[in-house]
């Protein structure tokens, strides 16, 4: 049996209530560390001790994507994970700022909208006002190592997935001390993006065109599946089109986590450019929404408002982000 309280380093767990096996604690940190704003916020984790009673070989930090989903919400798909490693191992899963227990941010405009437009996006970065900008992975790589540093974990073994393969840079590189190594899950980089995602457009089409080349009954068709798409996207801008250019766009930008649209575009152009039949491209329109922005939800699973803040923090921008808006474009 769980003891009902844990010390660790200098910090009192308490074993989670909705999470029986796990222990729950939070760290006090600045909101600002600049100290320009004034005030606090409590930095909630997640804590799996090792099953063995010998002594623990280390200790795993696992961080979620996102951003905006709270790593500790996650915790039993870790564990799976892990599997043998959490015999000798800790877990340590820590709630960025603005996500599940670390105080989730909530414009409620923007959570509760079934997709994210600009209009919300606006208003949320009104209310936020001047805290806006405290909430990117920065901030929250150095939240981590101040609870490492409390519960007295020297190095970590640190995992990350999606956009925690982000987060997970960052804290390497902010704090190289506290890293053992680094596993990244469906990796992007941290550094050497361009605010217009350059690179984002031609390896859409390398993909395409790759699952095609190996699928026989695709790569023995004439042409490729980029000149297919190609066509249809001409189509797809004459009036009363079933879907727009942009929704198919969306499609293909979100592919790498619906690959159900990788196997079936081609034939869903095929489709609609042989037999008229938009049937199969307004399905895979309707369930990459559907996938992608999905329906609203509380922002202790996912905070929208804390995926636009943290994104503005973090990705290159076109313009000075310090610039007022009637001056950005110019820029």
């Amino acid at each position: 049996m769980l003891a009902a309280l844990l010390l660790v380093g200098s910090l009192s767990l308490h074993g989670c209530a909705d999470a029986p096996g796990y222990y729950c604690g939070s760290l006090v940190r600045p909101l600002d560390p600049a100290g320009i704003v004034p005030g606090t916020i409590e930095i909630a984790f997640t804590y799996l001790p090792h099953s063995q009673s010998s002594a623990a070989a280390g200790t795993i930090v696992a961080a979620e994507g996102g951003p905006g989903y709270p790593s500790g919400a996650s915790r039993d798909g870790y564990r799976a994970l892990m599997g043998p490693l959490l015999r000798t191992h800790d877990l340590l899963m820590m709630d960025d700022r603005g996500t599940g227990r670390s105080a989730a941010l909530d414009c409620p405009p923007l959570q509760l909208a079934p997709v994210m437009e600009l209009a919300n996006v606006t208003r949320c970065g009104e209310q936020l006002g001047s805290h806006a900008d405290l909430y990117g992975s920065a901030l929250a790589a150095d939240d981590l190592d101040a609870i490492m540093g409390a519960l007295h974990i020297a190095k970590a073994d640190l995992y990350g997935d999606s956009y925690g393969t982000f987060f997970v840079q960052v804290f390497a590189a902010r704090h190289p001390d506290r890293v053992r190594s680094v596993t990244l899950d469906g990796a992007y980089p941290a550094i050497g993006l361009d605010p217009w995602y350059s690179s984002t457009g031609p390896t859409i089409a390398s993909a395409f065109d790759l699952v095609c080349r190996r699928w026989s009954a695709c790569k023995a068709l004439p042409g490729t599946t980029m000149e297919r798409i190609g066509a249809l996207v001409a189509a797809l801008r004459r009036p009363r089109a079933p879907v727009t250019p942009s929704q198919l766009a969306f499609v293909m930008d979100s592919a790498g986590l619906d690959p159900l649209a990788y196997r079936e575009l081609d034939a869903a152009a095929r489709a609609f450019d042989e037999w008229h039949d938009a049937v199969p491209l307004e399905r895979l329109v309707r369930e990459a929404y559907r996938y992608e922005e999905r329906a609203p939800q509380p922002p202790q699973e996912l905070s929208q408002a804390l995926f636009v803040a943290a994104s503005c923090s973090d990705n290159p921008q076109a313009y000075d982000m310090r610039l007022p808006p009637a001056q950005r474009r110019a820029g």
